[in-house]
């Protein structure tokens, strides 16, 4: 019943103090870069260590990823592959996602390198609250179309999940406004491509998509990735232990 429920999550929060709803946080201010052309695209940016990093970036579809790395301490933070995709809307391009559950100390440049010059375009974005293991929840497949409204497949996230919408459009002029309740991070331009991608997030999942707009027409790919907070499955595990059913 109702107050159960209730019950079960206020004792969540108090029996796993500083866990509670809402701790996912983005911090800093999130970075851009481009080369134009190049093999290589360098995020100058300085995280707080410990915490989570998301890199996008787009580049040529008949390039591979060489590497993507930092100059933290201790050979620096361990990147994963949350995405890599060539685009249904241009084979030629392809939207990658990057991530670090844990950013090493003494960070200040964020570099990927790709096999061939043909451009690449980046956005690196920071947060605190974020799992430290198995933070990967789940990732859409692209959906895409032709006009000025762009959404995302739907997904099934996890309650508090960070959510991150990726679109991508082949205007280079053509900016992503994010629709709420998602917030843009950051548009990023490939000038040298003629091309525009941008990042957008929502620090709680509340919904299944990831939504934006385009002032004119463009032919479009979105994407929706979501993140396990680091409070997951806190108010299930109380829950169980007090034997007062789920969240």
């Amino acid at each position: 019943m109702l107050t159960r429920t209730v019950l079960g999550c206020l004792l969540a929060l108090l029996l796993w103090p500083g866990l509670g709803w809402g701790a996912v946080a983005r911090v800093g201010t999130p970075a851009t870069a481009a080369s134009n052309p190049g093999s290589t695209c360098t995020l100058t940016y300085s995280p707080t260590a410990g915490n989570f990093l998301l890199v996008a970036f787009v580049h040529d579809a008949g390039t591979t990823v060489t590497s993507v790395v930092d100059n933290g301490a201790s050979g620096g933070s361990t990147y994963a592959a949350g995405l890599s995709d060539v685009f249904n809307t241009n084979s030629n391009y392809r939207f990658n996602i990057y991530y670090t559950m844990a950013a090493a100390a003494s960070v200040s440049s964020i570099t990927i390198t790709v096999s061939g010059s043909t451009g690449v375009g980046c956005i690196v974005s920071e947060y605190s609250g974020v799992a430290t293991a198995s933070a990967l929840d789940v990732v859409s497949a692209e959906a895409d179309g032709t006009g000025t409204t762009q959404t995302s497949n739907s997904v099934s996230p996890q309650a508090g999940d960070l959510e991150f919408g990726l679109f991508f459009n082949l205007t280079s002029t053509a900016a992503f406004t994010a629709t709420s309740p998602f917030t843009l991070v950051s548009n990023r331009t490939i000038t040298f491509n003629g091309v525009n991608f941008a990042l957008t997030d929502q620090l709680n999942a509340s919904t299944s998509t990831a939504g934006a707009t385009t002032a004119g027409s463009v032919d479009w790919a979105a994407y929706i990735a979501t993140f396990k907070a680091a409070n997951a499955g806190a108010c299930r595990r109380a829950m169980s232990l007090l034997g007062v059913g789920d969240c």
